[in-house]
C-alpha cells in the first residue's frame, strides 16, 4: 500500500531534496537517482517483469546490473535502465518494468523510484 507523504520523503532523501515538492523527472535528478540505487539494491536479483519489454510475465529473470545514465544514456521518457537476463539472453529494460515481491529486500527501493517516475515524469497539462 503506498503512503504519500512516506513515499515522498523517502524519495527526496533519495534525491538529496531536504523539502517542497519534488522534481520532475529529467536527466540530471535520473542520475541523482541512478547514484542512490546503485548504493540501495542488492544485485544481482530475481525479478519479473511486466512484460511489455519483451519477456514473459510468468518468467524470472536476474536483473544483473543498473545502467549508469551518465555512460549509457536513455531516453528520459525510458528512466533508468538495468541489465536482466532469463538464461538465454541479456537486455537492457526500463528499470521501471522490473517487479519484486512484496518482502524483496529491493522492493521499496524499486516501489519509490516506481513512484516516482510515473509521477512526475508527464506534464500534468496534457
Amino acid at each position: 500500500m503506498s503512503h504519500p507523504g512516506r513515499d515522498e520523503d523517502r524519495i527526496r532523501e533519495a534525491l538529496g531534496v531536504p523539502r517542497g515538492a519534488l522534481p520532475k523527472v529529467s536527466a540530471p535528478w535520473l542520475h541523482k537517482y541512478f547514484r542512490h540505487l546503485d548504493m540501495e539494491l542488492e544485485l544481482p536479483f530475481t525479478a519479473k517483469t511486466t512484460g511489455r519489454v519483451g519477456f514473459s510475465r510468468s518468467d524470472d529473470v536476474a536483473v544483473v546490473a543498473l545502467i549508469d545514465p551518465a555512460t549509457h544514456p536513455a531516453a528520459a521518457e525510458e528512466g533508468l535502465l538495468c541489465l536482466v537476463d532469463d538464461g538465454e539472453r541479456q537486455a537492457e529494460v526500463p528499470l521501471q518494468d522490473v517487479v519484486v515481491d512484496a518482502d524483496h529486500p529491493n522492493h521499496q527501493s524499486l516501489e519509490d523510484y516506481w513512484y516516482w517516475f510515473w509521477n512526475w515524469s508527464f506534464d500534468p497539462r496534457i
